[in-house]
């Protein structure tokens, strides 16, 4: 199961209220924003422990946007692939 998350600043309760769902999967793809966008986005650190503590390991990042004017990282897409239980933690 492939699972995309793209909801404005709003990963942290979407994860959390689907914890059962996403635990479930394989592979889950957020689009993250680095930017300060919206009131209340998680920083990176917080989504990504969150994703590991479901099991999963950051995979790549594709689709960079950037600020026309700045070339400042406003967005990517994170992909993360759940750890096989053969695999030791990193």
């Amino acid at each position: 199961v492939f699972i995309k998350i793209d909801v404005q600043g709003h990963e942290m309760q979407v994860i959390r209220g689907g914890r059962m769902v996403i635990a479930a999967s394989q592979r889950v793809m957020v689009e993250f924003n680095f930017a300060a966008l919206y009131d209340g986005q998680p920083c990176f650190d917080e989504l990504h422990q969150e994703m590991r503590s479901l099991g999963f390991i950051l995979d790549t990042f594709v689709s960079p946007f950037r600020h026309p004017a700045t070339g400042e990282l406003m967005s990517k897409n994170l992909f993360y692939f759940k750890q096989s239980s053969g695999h030791a933690e990193r």
